[in-house]
């Protein structure tokens, strides 16, 4: 059963709806004051949280709606077009997030700073990053930070390896983050580790036909990619 709810109604609405199968902000501006009219009823979601335009609402106020929808297959965050919008959407906010696929698409060009060398490496290595699919906006990630992130899942993968016994089974991780290029990216500084040569790779078209390529990481059923995509 869909429901479509006016913005009027929605908070009288939601107070007596106890579980939903998606939540879905669509043709309106998710500000602060319906944020915060939202986190008063009594509900939360099973699969989907798709917010089509965040406008004023405040990043603390927007984790709190996501934490208590908790959804669970896909958190999309689309047609947003202001710096307060990307000043809310921010990594924390997917590191609190079990949704295992997770899309940030704003309407026009928009630099989303917080996500950074720093938050490519956190993004890789949490513990909800086990089966994910991420795909982030224009952002402040480097080729440095895709150097860390993918020596960082290495690591993590070979830690967990080295606790195995012989009677536990190698986990099984697919882990996937792209992003559009930018010029803080050189592909020609992408490095790969004496000790991770056999495990990671970097493979796509030629620098000078197109600014894509992928650095893959693998090890044992462990996988990581980190996809740099032409703008």
């Amino acid at each position: 059963m869909q429901l479509m709810v006016p913005a009027t109604r929605l908070t009288n609405i939601m107070r007596h709806v106890s579980v939903c199968h998606s939540l879905k902000l669509c043709g309106v501006s998710l500000d602060e004051v319906m944020a915060s009219n939202i986190l008063e009823a009594s509900f939360r979601t099973i699969n989907d949280v798709i917010i089509d335009h965040v406008n004023t609402v405040t990043a603390e106020t927007l984790g709190k709606l996501v934490r208590k929808a908790r959804p669970s297959k896909n958190l999309i965050f689309s047609n947003h077009s202001t710096l307060q919008a990307s000043e809310a959407i921010v990594p924390d906010l997917l590191l609190s997030c079990s949704a295992s696929n997770i899309t940030i698409e704003p309407s026009v060009t928009l630099f989303h700073r917080t996500f950074d060398d720093a938050a490519l490496v956190r993004l890789v290595i949490s513990d909800l990053a086990i089966r994910r699919a991420i795909r982030l906006p224009l952002c402040a990630i480097t080729h440095n930070g895709i150097n860390d992130a993918a020596q960082a899942f290495y690591k993590r993968c070979c830690d967990v390896m080295a606790e195995l016994t012989a009677e536990m089974r190698a986990p099984q991780w697919e882990v996937s983050v792209s992003f559009p290029s930018s010029m803080l990216i050189n592909r020609d500084l992408i490095e790969v580790p004496i000790g991770m040569r056999g495990q990671c790779t970097i493979w796509g078209y030629l620098p000078h036909y197109n600014d894509s390529f992928t650095v893959e990481v693998r090890v044992g059923a462990m996988n990581l990619r980190i996809i740099v995509e032409s703008p």
